[in-house]
């Protein structure tokens, strides 16, 4: 009876220890896939941060370009609108001046 005992409890002995480096490995690959998904995560929100610093970088620069060519073409529009004003309230002035002399 002994010798039956002896080894269901070795049985029972293997089969615990192999739980438990089973478990052990599990909990080892659990640990590492935690801590592998917590640096990729990291790295993905370090990523899509940069990303969007990248995006906001290139909105603001285009919009800044866009600006910068409004004010452009609003100066190039405006000097030369400027100076037909200036030319046409002049015409203005002397043609009104002038007509009195016609009559």
């Amino acid at each position: 009876g002994r010798a039956l005992r002896l080894s269901c409890l070795i049985k029972i002995l293997v089969i615990a220890m192999k739980v438990i480096v089973e478990t052990g490995a599990i909990n080892m690959i659990a640990t590492g896939a935690i801590a592998k998904t917590a640096v990729m995560a990291t790295v993905g929100i370090l990523g899509i941060l940069i990303v969007k610093m990248v995006t906001m970088v290139l909105i603001v620069g285009i919009l800044g370009i866009l600006i910068v060519n409004m004010v452009t073409m609003m100066l190039i529009v405006g000097i030369p609108g400027i100076l037909i004003g200036n030319m046409v309230t002049l015409v203005l002035i002397v043609y009104l001046r002038r007509k009195p002399y016609n009559r």
